[in-house]
């Protein structure tokens, strides 16, 4: 790598970087974005897929880009162009006959670890689908494109994926905040880095104890469920569909609720039918995860803070638990936006690249499992107009997350036009088949619905 090279190197965020040093086999640091398109008269290979990538590689500079880490890890790794890119490494083509043998392709992506030693992207084409329900085509192809969490969240590879799919590719704009510099200021920065994880140490207890503190409710501290226990399995995927007018019924019938208030509270009942039937309790605090939206991480890919949500899983009426969820996430919204949490959600940026690298490897060694949320819930629109994949229009899109150890059961909400699909990725070992599951969630969705008509006839 020339001199001139490293010097446009672009610094990752702390937060970023994060991905990398906590990442392990039990705990990839993947996002599954797909695109679904009728396939009955499309003839994918593997020189088609790479050209019609090749002519997007515009679309975003991440797909230039590979990581360079610094010896030590004595600072934080960058972004730096990869001269030997070469598509046809990033790009597969494979066959799958029905949904069963497509999840499968997309549970081996979410669990298998990226190769960072080049850009950490791919693209996936799945070809000759049937039987993906109603609405959509009879027989199809899947885009699944992956991407490594330190590239960004999902509204970063969303964003990138609804250029790709337009007619005519849209270059972008840098989604990476630019921090660039050189060699020599790494190691000038180091003393300077040592200097503000000195204080780091000071403050971080303090500001602690301080947004504990903070006046505005929080969820209930987590009870562990076996949904917090290690993967013993593979990702088992499910995914149910929703109708956005329907939602927006629903909506009225409590004011200021958000599509994702609904999908949390239809999330809810059917957690608390699934719990009961596996005979564990549900009259115990239970909690989701959820990304929220603040000013003060503008500047990372990552520019969701991680907030908890009371479920109200133990609430009988379908209306009353929504009434109580929004309230829950409203108040969390506001808990995340108090000054105080942005100030403690700052000082991971002043604890150096190989603190945080040695913290990763302890807590890996450790192995040890702490209660946390039963499951998290990410909500990304995914807003394309017109978009295609060699000239056949996009049926409908749907990302994944992944799942790690003591996490391993997640829900990831897209929209698109009328359409609102919730996807469920969970560990096999717990949930061999995830129909079942599905069929709760259709039946809390139904439950709230029909309470939401005899509501709004009462209004």
């Amino acid at each position: 790598m020339s001199f001139a090279t490293q010097l446009a190197a672009i610094e990752l965020a702390p937060r970023d970087a994060a991905n990398i040093y906590l990442e392990s086999d039990r705990a990839p640091a993947n996002i599954v974005t797909t695109a679904i398109v009728d396939g009955a008269d499309l003839r994918v290979d593997k020189e088609a897929a790479v050209t019609w990538m090749t002519e997007r590689l515009d679309c975003s500079p991440i797909f230039r880009r590979k990581l360079r880490r610094v010896w030590g890890d004595i600072t934080y790794p960058s972004w730096v162009e990869d001269p030997d890119l070469t598509v046809a490494d990033h790009v597969t083509v494979t066959h799958a006959s029905d949904r069963a043998e497509a999840d499968a392709v997309i549970s081996r992506l979410l669990e298998r670890r990226m190769d960072l030693t080049r850009p950490p992207w791919d693209l996936t084409v799945i070809d000759g689908v049937r039987g993906l329900g109603d609405g959509l085509p009879g027989t199809a192809a899947i885009l699944a494109f992956r991407f490594h969490h330190s590239i960004g969240d999902g509204v970063v590879t969303a964003a990138t994926y609804r250029r790709m799919l337009t007619a005519t590719p849209e270059p972008a704009a840098d989604p990476i905040p630019q921090r660039t510099h050189g060699p020599i200021r790494e190691a000038l920065r180091v003393p300077e880095d040592f200097a503000k994880y000195l204080g780091a140490l000071l403050r971080a207890p303090r500001l602690a104890r301080a947004a504990a503190r903070v006046d505005v409710g929080r969820a209930a501290t987590p009870v562990p469920t076996r949904f917090n226990r290690r993967i013993e399995g593979h990702p088992a995927l499910g995914v149910i569909n929703f109708d956005l007018d329907e939602i927006r019924g629903i909506q009225r019938s409590v004011p200021g609720a958000t599509v994702n208030d609904v999908l949390l509270t239809v999330i809810a009942g059917a957690l608390g039918r699934l719990l009961a039937d596996l005979d564990e309790p549900t009259d115990r605090p239970l909690s989701a995860a959820m990304p929220i939206a603040v000013d003060d991480l503008a500047d990372t890919g990552n520019s969701f803070a991680l907030g908890t949500v009371d479920l109200h899983v133990n609430e009988s009426d379908p209306i009353t638990r929504l009434r109580l969820v929004h309230a829950a996430a409203s108040t969390e919204k506001r808990r995340q936006a108090h000054p105080v949490m942005a100030r403690l959600r700052a000082v991971p940026s002043s604890i150096p690249a190989y603190v945080t690298r040695i913290t990763g490897e302890r807590a890996r060694k450790a192995n040890r499992l702490h209660a946390g949320p039963v499951t998290m819930v990410s909500n990304v629109p995914s807003r394309v107009h017109d978009a295609t994949f060699m000239g056949v229009p996009v049926a409908d899109r749907v990302s994944y997350l992944t799942i790690a150890d003591g996490a391993t059961l997640a829900h990831f909400v897209s929209s698109a036009g009328q359409r609102v699909s919730l996807t469920v990725t969970v560990d096999s070992a717990v949930l061999p088949e995830p129909a079942t599951y599905e069929n709760m969630l259709r039946e809390s969705y139904t439950e709230l619905l029909d309470a939401t008509g005899k509501v709004l006839d009462r209004a």
